[in-house]
């Protein structure tokens, strides 16, 4: 798998994409969290990322989150909220969980 350069204050940084657990926009920064709990700030605003990260693999569910949909374990319908697999919550905007729900099959 190609590695991805993600431009950080400091230089750059080189990640494989299955590594990203999900992205959070801070105005034209954006933080990546990746497996492990490692965090880095790059120099890209959400949408930007989102366009790099432009795969089945990836969602974006609020307008200032981008998950991993492959580090999904529960998504709690009544309050719109989805855990990861670190054990953190997102939760989902109204006009993305039909989006978002395409990614899984149903059983």
């Amino acid at each position: 798998m190609k590695k991805i350069g993600f431009k950080t204050n400091n230089g750059f940084v080189f990640e494989n994409k299955g590594s990203i657990m999900y992205c959070k926009a801070n105005i034209n920064y954006t933080k990546l969290f990746f497996n492990g709990g490692r965090k880095i700030v790059v120099v890209k605003s959400i949408k930007e990322v989102e366009e790099i990260l432009s795969d089945r693999n990836f969602c974006r569910i609020h307008k200032s989150i981008i998950i991993n949909v492959s580090e999904v374990t529960k998504f709690n319908h009544k309050e719109s909220l989805i855990i990861m697999s670190d054990g953190s919550e997102h939760k989902i905007a109204r006009r993305r969980k039909m989006i978002f729900m395409e990614n899984f099959d149903i059983v």
